[in-house]
């Protein structure tokens, strides 16, 4: 598909929510660097390491996904002045992460569910592309509303990238942060075409991968005690985030960069007629790179979200954008995501009518089982059902 224009849908409303625990980079001198302040102070420089919001051990991604999706329903049902339900009028629910509660079912099935939205809603998650699933996830939602399939998609992206690092790894462990965002769309006859690219170069998929814990290699007692060190002293493990720094990094400013131009051309659209460019929050330097390559105006995009939270994966985009939109109102937006696949997404978005109710600190909306609670709970499941037959 590539280029898509889409008509008649609008962002009503977006929202954020990020862990309340912040971690400064620099109280991580002894843990992560070894006492090496140099090399600390390097690294912050060049990727411009701020703090990362991390979740508690009992806080899992789909609490952060239901807390920012109920922060944009009950602002739509305020908004209304109705007093009706706006969890009723939601006609699909699509979930985008890389960090799903469960094998199966889909996260977005269970959100429906705390919800309480209609039981033909039609949910499903969008996994496997990593930083690029929101723009994928608001192209899908926007086409059935496009298509007239449905009047309001609710999408929600969220990430725990915190679990899928080593703490002793500090090529992955500085960078990534928790976090989730919500966004409304709905038909609007009036709304002014989105434009949307989309993309993939599968053959160089193993640059950034978690090779364990699939069909393909699951996880057993030999992958468990592997521990792989690199010449850097830093530790991997199978079931965690592996990744070609220096080659994605190439991928990334290389592909946002064409990705912008060429998404700009279709839409007939001059750089400095874009208000904002939401550039996807992978660390400082990539930002700067990518802006300098697409000879971005200055002025027009920021890396301040992950000098605040980290990367927050998929959700690192909609919390830059929900960021922006809280401290000035944008027409016309860019959004350029890269990530997993590896995968591209970009888009052009009429955000006039767009309210961001900005991001807040997570506080708990549903009840945050331990891990030993969700082990007697499955057991006691299973245990039950055996006993019955």
């Amino acid at each position: 598909m590539g280029l898509a224009q889409l008509h008649k849908v609008r962002v009503r409303a977006l929202a954020g929510v990020v862990p309340p625990e912040s971690v400064d980079i620099r109280s991580e001198l002894d843990t992560i660097f070894g006492g090496d302040s140099r090399q600390l102070e390097r690294y912050i420089k060049i990727m411009r390491l701020g703090s990362r919001r991390i979740a508690s051990p009992t806080t899992t991604n789909l609490m952060l996904c239901h807390a920012a999706a109920v922060r944009v329903l009950d602002y739509i049902q305020k908004e209304s002045g109705t007093g009706e339900s706006a969890a009723g009028t939601i006609d699909a629910l699509i979930l985008s992460s890389t960090s799903l509660d469960y094998k199966y079912p889909a996260s977005a099935c269970i959100l429906q569910g705390y919800l309480g939205l209609p039981e033909d809603c039609t949910c499903l998650d969008m996994t496997g592309l990593g930083c690029s699933a929101f723009v994928h996830a608001l192209l899908l939602g926007s086409s059935l509303i496009n298509s007239g399939a449905a009047r309001r998609c609710l999408v929600v992206a969220g990430d725990t990238n915190s679990r899928h690092t080593n703490p002793r790894n500090k090529n992955t462990r500085i960078l990534f942060g928790d976090g989730a965002a919500a966004a409304l769309l709905e038909r609007d006859e009036e709304a002014g075409p989105s434009y949307f690219l989309t993309g993939t170069r599968g053959k160089d998929y193993e640059l950034l991968i978690a090779p364990a814990g699939g069909a393909a290699l699951p996880l057993d007692h030999e992958l468990l005690d592997l521990e792989l060190r690199d010449k850097a002293g830093n530790v991997w493990h199978l079931w965690e985030d592996v990744m070609q720094g220096m080659e994605i990094f190439r991928f990334s400013t290389e592909i946002a960069a064409w990705g912008i131009e060429r998404l700009l051309k279709a839409a007939g659209v001059e750089r400095e007629e874009v208000d904002y460019y939401a550039l996807h929050q992978a660390n400082g330097q990539i930002v700067k790179a990518v802006a300098a390559v697409a000879a971005l105006p200055k002025g027009r995009y920021s890396a301040e979200t992950f000098e605040r939270y980290g990367n927050c994966g998929n959700a690192a985009v909609a919390l830059d954008l929900c960021r922006e939109l809280q401290q000035r109102p944008h027409q016309k937006v860019c959004l350029a995501t890269f990530g997993v696949g590896l995968s591209w997404g970009l888009s052009l978005l009429d955000t006039s009518k767009t309210r961001s109710l900005g991001i807040s600190d997570y506080e708990a909306t549903l009840p945050e089982p331990t891990r030993a609670e969700l082990i007697e709970h499955y057991c006691s499941l299973f245990v039950g059902k055996v006993g019955q037959s």
